[in-house]
């Protein structure tokens, strides 16, 4: 989402993590051409489960009581970020 935004700023960590896991379309084949589809986006999740997680224990040191996260339909993921982040002892 935030990359069909016009105008967004990013973390340059953020950046990193999306432009590392990248996955590039051939227009003129059905698959992708990067060999390794499955590979990368299950470490581009893992990526950014990892980031959110550090987002959390960033704000919660700085004494933010609260965090939202949108799930976008992706509640499992979600659950799991409040799993290993530690936020479901604190419910």
């Amino acid at each position: 989402m935030a990359l069909s935004r016009n105008g967004c700023v990013m973390p340059r960590e953020l950046c990193k993590i999306i432009s590392k896991n990248w996955i590039f379309p051939n227009p003129f084949d059905k698959e992708p051409f990067d060999a390794d589809v499955e590979g990368k986006k299950a470490r581009f999740k893992e990526a950014g489960i990892e980031y959110t997680m550090k987002q959390i224990d960033e704000y919660r040191a700085l004494g933010v009581n609260g965090i939202h996260l949108y799930a976008l339909n992706k509640w499992k993921d979600v659950s799991e970020i409040i799993d290993r982040s530690g936020l479901r002892t604190l419910v």
